[in-house]
């Protein structure tokens, strides 16, 4: 086994797991992404979050529990992957930093995705769930008011997500999911 090192602190920590996660993850056959969602027979989950990991890891636990997983980093590839399919949840994170391709201009937030997603036809019907690091209750009451039926701190509580993907809760319910307790020695 190949010892990998990692610096101290947050992001050293973050570095350390995409290497120990991007390692692990096997050469897939080169199939188109519109091929690998008709082969799927779950419910398709959308995952909108600039963080890599997150994505990663939270892609990798519905899938194993057996649903079609769409990944977007910002919100323009978002709204695309709504375009191209139905999802039953979007998983929104709150905060993007600003499109630096597109000038930097203002960046958008996960609530002003959400408002916009939830005009679009695909999207109607799709169950809004926020995972994000915020812990404000402003935070939590504006995404509730806003149509989102959970609402996540980072890091997430990946069973209560299965739970709110599909029996789940009814809008606006306001129900938080506690932020399981992860201690590490470094």
């Amino acid at each position: 086994m190949k010892a990998v090192s990692f610096e101290t602190g947050r992001v050293g920590f973050k570095r350390f797991l995409q290497k120990i996660l991007f390692a692990s993850v096997p050469q897939q056959n080169h199939r188109s992404p519109r091929t690998e969602r008709t082969l799927s027979l779950g419910k398709r989950v959308l995952i909108v979050d600039d963080d890599a990991v997150v994505r990663l890891v939270t892609s990798r636990v519905l899938r194993s529990k057996g649903y079609e997983v769409v990944t977007a980093a910002d919100c323009s590839a978002a709204i695309a992957a709504v375009g191209e399919g139905r999802p039953h949840a979007i998983l929104l994170d709150l905060d993007f930093p600003p499109d630096i391709a597109s000038g930097g201009g203002i960046s958008w937030t996960g609530l002003h995705l959400m408002a916009w997603l939830q005009g679009l036809q695909n999207a109607r019907g799709a169950r809004f769930i926020i995972i994000t690091n915020s812990s404000s209750e402003q935070s939590r009451e504006r995404a509730l008011a806003a149509g989102a039926v959970g609402f996540f701190q980072k890091p997430i509580n990946y069973e209560c997500l299965v739970a709110a993907i599909d029996p789940g809760l009814e809008p606006g319910s306001g129900e938080v999911f506690p932020v399981p307790q992860i201690r590490l020695k470094i």
